[in-house]
């Protein structure tokens, strides 16, 4: 029987931070991290989810009608309450690829479709 793997992109270094991004990764995998490093780490990074060119709540219409969808807003209120709460957020499932998977078993041991909310 086949199985399907899912695909865990991590982050990766801005330009011009390679280094210390590596540096800090070491100290991390090696339990030695230096106060600060988690902070630091994150300003040096490249999150995943934006290396994917997925369309952003906020910038772009789709994620704007995907999210609204997907949190059933209705009224105007609702909608402009979704869309501020989820503004800037990346639309990963409307992203086609196949090194993406639809479904994730990360937060409950379930099957549960990925969404904004949980990405």
């Amino acid at each position: 029987m086949p199985m399907g793997l899912d695909l865990n992109v991590e982050g990766r270094a801005k330009p011009g931070h390679e280094a210390e991004w590596r540096e800090i990764l070491s100290r991390s995998f090696s339990n030695k991290p230096k106060k600060g490093d988690e902070e630091r780490y994150a300003e040096i990074s490249i999150p995943a989810w934006a290396q994917v060119n997925a369309p952003r709540v906020g910038y772009d219409p789709a994620a704007d009608a995907w999210i609204i969808g997907a949190q059933k807003a209705e009224t105007p209120d609702e909608i402009a309450a979704v869309l501020q709460k989820f503004h800037g957020h990346y639309a990963l499932p409307l992203v086609k690829s196949d090194g993406l998977p639809k479904y994730t078993s990360q937060h409950s041991g379930t099957m549960k479709r990925r969404s904004a909310a949980n990405s």
